[in-house]
C-alpha cells in the first residue's frame, strides 16, 4: 500500500473529476482520479465525524451549549484554514500509477483520520491526516466544488469556509 505524503487537488474539466496529485513515502508519484459521487459520500462521512468529535467536546464542557455547534464548526474551519502554509504543488510530468478508486475507507483513531483509497483488489493508498489537516484538505474541496458548480448539497450547512483558492496542495508532516 503507498503511503501519501503530500497531496495536490484539482479539477479536470474534460474527465469532470478531481484529480489527486500524490507523492508517496517511497517517492513514487501517484495520480488518483475521484469523482464526485465518491467524494460525496466521503464528505458526508468526515463531516459527520467533525460534527460528533465536536459535541462530545462541548458535552464535557457546560458552559458551551449544543446550539452554538454550527457557529463553532465554522469557526473551527476557517481557523484550520488560517493556518495552511501552501506548499509546491504536487506535479506530474509521469506518474509510476494513475488510477481511478472506486472505495474510500475511512478510519478515525482519536484525532487521526485514514483514508484509504482502494481501486482494485490489491491497489490502494493510504492518507493519515489529523483533525487540522482533515479540515484544511476539505476546504480545499469544498473550494473546488465551488469553482466548478459541483452541486454542495452533500456538505452541511455550517460548511462554508472563505474559499480556498490557490491553495490547493499540503504536505503531510
Amino acid at each position: 500500500m503507498y503511503r501519501i505524503q503530500k497531496i495536490t487537488l484539482s479539477f479536470d474539466r474534460h474527465q469532470d473529476r478531481i484529480r489527486a496529485s500524490t507523492s508517496t513515502s517511497d517517492n513514487r508519484l501517484l495520480c488518483l482520479w475521484l469523482t464526485q459521487r465518491l467524494l460525496n459520500r466521503l464528505a458526508i462521512a468526515l463531516t459527520a465525524w467533525l460534527d460528533e468529535s465536536l459535541e462530545t467536546e462541548l458535552r464535557q464542557q457546560p458552559h458551551e451549549p449544543l446550539a452554538q455547534k454550527p457557529v463553532l464548526q465554522q469557526w473551527q474551519q476557517q481557523a484550520a484554514q488560517a493556518l495552511h502554509q501552501p506548499s509546491q504543488a504536487v506535479t506530474l510530468r509521469e506518474a509510476h500509477e494513475v488510477v481511478l478508486p472506486t472505495v474510500i475507507t475511512v478510519n478515525r483513531t482519536g484525532s487521526s483520520y485514514e483514508l484509504i483509497f482502494k481501486w482494485s483488489s490489491d491497489g490502494a493508498a493510504l492518507l493519515q491526516l489529523n483533525e487540522v489537516a482533515l479540515r484544511q484538505c476539505l476546504g480545499m474541496l469544498y473550494g473546488l466544488y465551488q469553482q466548478n458548480n459541483w452541486s454542495t448539497a452533500a456538505w452541511p450547512a455550517w460548511f462554508a469556509p472563505e474559499p480556498a483558492l490557490g491553495k490547493t496542495s499540503f504536505e503531510m508532516i
